[in-house]
């Protein structure tokens, strides 16, 4: 089975707001292997205002360039879809100092602080580093504990998403 990204922004918008997210998923191609997933989590950050992209790979497969290969044709895709035009509150650091200031576009990515290989991806593909912030984990084995994060950000059209074929 194939599918194919939709071009129509309502119909995008209205399947966003009903599911809530869409993960994608990393598969190893000769073996059928899921190693990965991740997707654009959310379309307001809390901790920023931009949409939040995430993602996470099996232990095994880090250092390996799929982190890398998968957010590049996540961003390719982002990149690509319509856009509307739109207002936003963000975080003051994530743009130009000033009032009232029209910001381009951009999408944002938090690493914990100790995740070295995700902000060496990261910084990889372009995305700048504009806040450090600490935060009540989530997760289950963790709710509570104090969680320290690095925000990125990356500005539409900062990255090079074209294969080596220049495609």
């Amino acid at each position: 089975m194939t599918s194919k990204p939709t071009t129509n922004f309502d119909y995008s918008q209205k399947l966003w707001r009903a599911v809530g997210k869409g993960d994608l998923t990393a598969m190893l191609k000769k073996l059928g292997e899921l190693i990965g997933e991740g997707g654009i989590h959310t379309l307001e950050s809390s901790s920023c205002g931009w949409p939040e992209i995430g993602y996470r790979f099996k232990k095994e497969v880090w250092g390996q360039g799929y982190a890398t290969e998968f957010l590049k044709a996540l961003l390719r895709a982002w990149w690509d879809l319509p856009r509307r035009r739109t207002r936003l509150r963000v975080h003051s650091s994530s743009i130009q100092r000033g009032r009232d200031v029209e910001a381009v576009e951009q999408i944002h990515a938090n690493t914990d602080l100790q995740n070295i290989g995700s902000q060496k991806v990261l910084a990889k593909l372009g995305f700048v580093l504009f806040s450090e912030y600490t935060e009540p984990d989530t997760q289950e084995h963790r709710i509570g504990e104090s969680l320290a994060l690095k925000g990125y950000r990356l500005a539409l059209p900062c990255i090079d998403t074209r294969d080596n074929n220049g495609n």
